[in-house]
């Protein structure tokens, strides 16, 4: 998520849902520091707690309402190219044929994809 939604686009329909998404890349990045810190048993029940809390934080945005508004929209497909679900070269994983094209569009429309 390279450029957040702006902050006026933020102050619309969907302001809760922008500001959520685009919290979502910083609380990945957070959630992958916690587990590589988590070399022994002692070390994931130290880090439990704030695991927990940073998973329900990025979860709250699978609670929002539809998406109205294009800065909504832009927020969203952000948020889903961050969590996709990826193989060792970095590359979504597709599931199935839904949800590729879904992947394809969030990633097309941050600039991500690869347009033949």
């Amino acid at each position: 998520m390279t450029t957040p939604a702006s902050a006026a686009a933020a102050r619309g329909a969907d302001a809760e849902l922008v500001a959520l998404c685009n919290r979502v890349e910083t609380i990945e990045d957070e959630i992958a520091a916690l587990v590589a810190t988590g070399n022994t048993i002692e070390d994931e029940k130290r880090t439990e707690p704030q695991s927990i809390a940073l998973i329900n934080a990025e979860q709250r945005i699978y609670d929002q309402p539809e998406v109205t508004t294009a800065a909504g929209a832009l927020a969203m497909a952000r948020a889903a190219v961050v969590v996709a679900p990826r193989d060792t070269d970095g590359a979504i994983i597709w599931a199935d044929n839904s949800e590729y094209l879904a992947w394809s569009l969030a990633e097309f429309i941050v600039g991500r994809g690869k347009v033949a």
